[in-house]
């Protein structure tokens, strides 16, 4: 049986997310896309259908990464769940590169291997695939 506080658990900035078919209940913190230098919160309820929301305050304000975990443990406890899982992708050695170079995601590009021999992938692009 669940117990009365979720337990948060926190994952690494590039851990994978829970998925499957049991439910779980996420808190992502991550950089927007369309503004790299704001950040955006989601709660995500996984299950047989996912259900994210981006949780507001009262006064329509977005809630910041703890008041979204507090809130997060409030859907926990409402789906009898004894975990809160939470990522915060801001976090990682890359990203933070990143911001720190006005979100250009170029920067350090000759660092990144992105090629995956076994899908005979030589680059990112999949044109890039052997037939």
């Amino acid at each position: 049986m669940p117990s009365a506080k979720p337990e948060v658990v926190r994952l690494a900035p590039h851990d994978p997310i829970p998925s499957g078919p049991a439910k779980h209940v996420i808190v992502l913190h991550r950089f927007d896309e369309d503004e790299p230098r704001e950040t955006v919160t989601l709660i995500t309820l996984t299950g047989e259908r996912n259900e994210s929301t981006r949780p507001t305050r009262p006064d329509g304000h977005a809630m910041g990464l703890d008041e979204a975990i507090d809130a997060a443990k409030q859907v926990a406890s409402s789906e009898q769940l004894d975990r809160v899982y939470v990522v915060d992708r801001t976090k990682g050695e890359r990203e933070q590169d990143i911001l720190e170079h006005g979100g250009d995601h170029s920067v350090h590009m000759e660092r990144l291997v992105d090629t995956d021999t076994e899908d005979g992938e030589r680059g990112p692009d999949m044109r890039d695939r052997t037939p």
